[in-house]
């Protein structure tokens, strides 16, 4: 049976942080019951909660609400064009800072992790792009603003799961914040590159 369009239960703060630790590590479909309950899970809360899969659910609506809020707190006193849309990128970049694992189960996903949840993208990503796009700030950009979404989107994955290479051969990412600092800092740069006619 499809685990599409389900109604999402009513999850506990701890359990969601439970289960949403087990599903960036491992991944969803890696995880199991027991590992839920070992890890101080009872059983009749994840039966309450759907089980497993009503879990990874409430988990993943319970992400997309957080981050629309973060975007949401932006697009309320930005100004429109590319200074809105980098403050947009900087409040993208910063909810996965503050989340490791947001930027973890959306690497599990793109591994094919719980492939039978196949409405999670228009469910769950859909609206945070359609937030990022329809608005001033992506309205008024000269260039595709889900292209630009997009790239933005890889870079900061991409930074959040492998760091930086230095010279030296060694890596720095998220746990440094020079490093931060200097991602973010190409982040606007690629931003003013993409809109430079």
């Amino acid at each position: 049976m499809s685990a599409d369009n389900r109604e999402v239960a009513e999850v506990s703060e701890s359990l969601r942080g439970i289960a949403s630790r087990l599903f960036a590590e491992i991944g969803y479909d890696g995880t199991t019951i027991d590992m839920l309950i070992s890890a101080g899970a009872s059983r009749q809360e994840v039966a309450a909660a759907g089980g497993k899969s009503g879990l990874y659910r409430a988990v993943m609506e319970d992400l997309l609400k957080r981050r629309c809020r973060a975007l949401e707190a932006v697009l309320a006193d930005a100004s429109p064009g590319l200074e809105g849309f980098s403050r947009l990128a900087d409040a993208f970049l910063d909810f996965n800072l503050e989340n490791p694992t947001a930027s973890a189960l959306w690497t599990h996903r793109s591994l094919h992790d719980a492939a039978d949840f196949s409405d999670l993208e228009s469910r769950f990503i859909a609206p945070v792009a359609r937030m990022m796009i329809d608005n001033d700030h992506g309205r008024t950009l000269p260039t595709a603003p889900e292209m630009q979404l997009a790239t933005i989107g890889w870079c900061v994955m991409g930074f959040l799961t492998r760091g930086l290479f230095n010279a030296d051969g060694s890596t720095s990412g998220a746990e440094d914040p020079d490093t931060v600092s200097r991602f973010r800092e190409h982040l606007h740069q690629l931003i003013r590159f993409m809109n430079t006619p």
